[in-house]
């Protein structure tokens, strides 16, 4: 008696043979070189990430330090400007050791508007400079600068 038996398909023809595993094997190597060559970059990308997060952290910690000496050092102004520089460099110094700061006194006035010059009448006697040069203005105020001398509070 013979039995009818389904002829079996050949290797190539069935899913999941060992032709299309070949096939599987090669994408999976190439996926692992595209991998391999890209790990050097994530890390670099990682690398530059973590850089520019410190920088903008320090440059933070050092506004906030010189933010804290000028205004320990304002509340010695008008009257006395020594103090007030002295006070500024201590304060700064505390919160930042490293930090080296030279401080400028500037006296803030009205401006003139669109013209962007000091508005006439407007330094203060407080802040004596005898000059409005090198007045940095914009259409609402000016800075002035204040050298810390001897009749300027």
């Amino acid at each position: 008696m013979h039995t009818l038996m389904p002829r079996k398909a050949g290797r190539k023809d069935r899913p999941g043979s060992a032709g299309s595993s070949s096939q599987a094997l090669r994408e999976g190597g190439a996926a692992s070189i595209i991998l391999v060559l890209l790990i050097p970059v994530l890390f670099g990308a990682m690398a530059l990430a973590l850089d520019f997060g410190k920088l903008v952290y320090e440059r933070q910690h050092l506004g906030n330090a010189l933010d804290a000496g000028a205004l320990a050092g304002a509340s010695a102004l008008p009257n006395d400007l020594t103090t007030a520089s002295n006070t500024a460099i201590k304060y700064a110094q505390a919160n930042d050791p490293q930090a080296t700061p030279a401080v400028t006194f500037w006296c803030v006035v009205a401006s003139t508007g669109t013209a962007k010059t000091v508005a006439s009448g407007q330094v203060p006697g407080v802040c004596n400079p005898g000059t409005t040069a090198g007045a940095r203005c914009n259409e609402t105020s000016c800075a002035i600068p204040c050298p810390a001398v001897s009749g300027n509070t």
